[in-house]
């Protein structure tokens, strides 16, 4: 039986693998400048963590992966500007935010990101 801790890893490890092979078969084709963006994600008022962030293009492709800190902060490196849709995914069930945050094909989380956008506030309902 995995801890924890060796779960949340695997979890984490998988969220990225498609970043990974982006990465790997894109090799820097782009030549948008690409934003950092800080961000935090709150449901309630109140910070979701732990957990992670997702963000997809527009075709799906996942650009950028980041944990939430305690706080429910996060950084997100090397995004294209463009339409950008963005999956919230808690590691704890006592966060109990909607489903429809989860998965790429019901999250109504839908931004922008131009040259100077370096940060996203992300409020959950």
């Amino acid at each position: 039986m995995m801890d924890l801790c060796s779960h949340c890893r695997l979890i984490r490890f998988a969220a990225l693998l498609p970043l990974i092979l982006s990465i790997l078969t894109v090799g820097g084709c782009s030549s948008k400048k690409k934003v950092n963006l800080s961000g935090k994600v709150i449901y309630k008022g109140q910070p979701v963590r732990p957990g992670y962030v997702q963000i997809f293009d527009s075709q799906g492709t996942i650009l950028s992966a980041a944990d939430l800190n305690e706080d429910g902060t996060f950084t997100a490196t090397d995004i294209p500007p463009g339409e950008v849709q963005v999956i919230v995914r808690p590691l704890s069930k006592s966060v109990p935010i909607s489903r429809k945050y989860q998965d790429l094909k019901t999250s109504d989380l839908r931004y922008t990101i131009t040259p100077s956008t370096n940060h996203l506030e992300i409020e959950l309902q």
